[in-house]
């Protein structure tokens, strides 16, 4: 009675709109060629780096590359969400305390840059599935995303459903691995391209990508890797790897890798 009434609480930002703002700013004529030919060298390394005297295990490759790519779609949108003063909430994305304890996060947002983007990760590395005689859908990427959901908080998140003579670390384990170094694999890649067009050295020093780049980039290493790899495993299964672990590690708040 004669108090104030309380604020109307704001309606969320469509979350698609929001990262779209973002991928804007690196959407520039010759960016997604920049970012192919960042993928190819990042693949290069992953390559040489996972080789020993056997050869290289191609769903070694894929399962790593793809578990850090998932990360990076959802790695962007937190630090963007932090520099802004905002809260994930802020942009229609639920954040659960899963039972172990962990933060997860679903949304429109992460999900852009995962999957529904033309230069998405998924969407990358079904381009190339299909160019390969894959068998990918829709309906596949549906089917992961609602069974990760059901697995949230459980042990049972990070194990995946492939074939029994199939076997790959778990997506937690790759990220907390090979996270550094696909970062260092990236930006090296990029200092040495903008060191050849001329770019002077001091503004080279700890010069890297912007982060909203970074899930692309992986996106067309993994393309690299099913072009690679297809005849030793075939498409559908290294797509089915790739898929199964960034839906997976894109959930992760980063204080998972501590």
């Amino acid at each position: 009675m004669g108090g104030s009434a309380a604020p109307a609480r704001r309606q969320p930002e469509d979350g698609r709109e929001w990262v779209d703002k973002y991928l804007a700013q690196t959407d520039r004529p010759g960016s997604a060629g920049f970012a192919e030919a960042l993928g190819h060298a990042l693949f290069d390394a992953s390559y040489r780096m996972m080789k020993d005297e056997r050869a290289v295990q191609i769903e070694a490759v894929v399962a790593m590359l793809a578990s850090v790519g998932g990360y990076f779609c959802i790695l962007p949108v937190l630090n963007a969400l932090k520099e802004a003063g905002m809260a994930p909430a802020d942009i229609g994305m639920l954040t659960i305390q899963g039972a172990d304890g962990a933060t997860y996060h679903f949304g429109d947002a992460p999900n852009r840059l995962l999957c529904e983007h033309q230069l998405s990760v998924v969407s990358l590395v079904f381009g190339a599935a299909q160019e390969h005689g894959g068998k990918v859908s829709m309906e596949l990427i549906h089917a992961e995303m609602s069974h990760v959901a059901s697995l949230v908080g459980s042990p049972d998140f990070m194990t995946l459903d492939l074939p029994a003579t199939i076997t790959v670390d778990s997506p937690r384990n790759w990220l907390k691995v090979a996270l550094p170094f696909v970062r260092k694999a990236i930006a090296d890649a990029f200092v040495t391209d903008l060191r050849r067009q001329g770019m002077p050295e001091a503004m080279l020093v700890g010069a890297e990508p912007p982060l909203f780049m970074l899930h692309r980039i992986v996106g067309f290493a993994l393309q690299q890797a099913i072009d690679v790899g297809h005849q030793a495993l075939d498409a559908t299964t290294l797509a089915r790897i790739a898929l199964q672990c960034a839906v997976r590690t894109a959930k992760l708040d980063p204080a998972a890798l501590a």
